[in-house]
């Protein structure tokens, strides 16, 4: 640009940057002063302003949306692979996790022996890495243990099982939802 000496600056339209947002024009790369159209211009020659920039934190995580579980005429449960998906500009952490039954089944320790309760109770016990329900109540907090960081483009693998009650019907039903809480895994983001 071209400025008057003993007049107030004239700057350019603020620059666009991928992923940062712009924070304004300085007399240093680092340091230095900021430099806005109120700065008036004592230079005699060229001069170089520098453009400062914040990168964006982005927040992107895919959470399956299902976790199926099938009960087969053996009893035992099968589940299917599950993952969260960190798509974000940094990593992030699973700070909380919540478990909630619903249509009529109640929540129970995953230690439960269900061969001793009685068919058609709606009983579910639920573990999730490691993570165990203890039971009592129709929505619970899991207590969080080890590490549910998950890296920027990385990925948290979700085993998962559950215990049921016996049941005289098949059951195409939801019968739990998680639900988990993330967050920057850097406290200073969040």
């Amino acid at each position: 640009t071209q400025q008057t000496y003993g007049e107030p600056l004239k700057l350019p339209s603020d620059p666009v940057r991928d992923e940062y947002t712009f924070d304004g024009w300085y007399t240093a790369e680092t340091g230095g002063t900021e430099v806005t159209e109120a700065t008036v211009y004592t230079t005699d020659g060229p001069c170089t302003y520098y453009a400062r920039w914040t990168k964006v934190q982005a927040f992107s995580v895919t959470v399956p949306a299902v976790l199926p579980l099938a009960m087969g005429e053996d009893g035992r449960v099968h589940t299917s692979e599950a993952s969260i998906i960190n798509h974000s500009t940094g990593a992030v952490r699973v700070s909380s996790i919540t478990a909630a039954t619903k249509n009529g089944w109640k929540l129970v320790s995953w230690d439960t022996d269900m061969a001793r309760e009685k068919v058609d109770t709606r009983l579910i016990g639920f573990t999730l890495n490691g993570v165990e329900t203890k039971g009592g109540a129709g929505s619970e907090s899991l207590p969080l243990t080890g590490d549910w960081t998950i890296p920027q483009d990385g990925s948290l693998p979700l085993r998962y099982d559950a215990v049921i009650s016996a049941l005289s019907q098949p059951v195409n039903e939801q019968v739990l939802s998680i639900t988990f809480v993330l967050e920057w895994a850097d406290s200073s983001l969040n």
